[in-house]
């Protein structure tokens, strides 16, 4: 559940990340969708353990792949994906490589 002033949370989320540079482990996909998830409801996704693309593949493999890991934290995906709102996390191919 997301806490009851997640909307003003989002926009400062958004308007802090905007500017910064992508960074293996600090600000990638997986960290970024981590930390929104925390600060919108208090729950941890995932702890940062990779500094490589290498690395995050490895724990993503681990995990049994990204859809697996995000589904075992955050529940099945939305049926229809036009459901999806604001502040919701999405995951989508890039560079032939699923993303958060």
């Amino acid at each position: 559940m997301r806490k009851e002033n997640w909307e003003g949370m989002f926009v400062d989320f958004m308007n802090e990340r905007a500017e910064r540079p992508f960074v293996w482990g600090k600000h990638d996909c997986s960290t970024c969708a981590t930390d929104w998830v925390e600060i919108c409801t208090g729950q941890k996704l995932f702890t940062y353990t990779h500094t490589t693309e290498i690395g995050a593949a490895r724990k993503i493999t681990a995990e049994g792949g990204l859809s697996n890991a995000v589904t075992a934290r955050l529940g099945p995906p939305l049926e229809y994906p036009g459901m999806a709102e604001r502040g919701d996390i999405a995951m989508v191919m890039m560079n032939g490589r699923p993303s958060l």
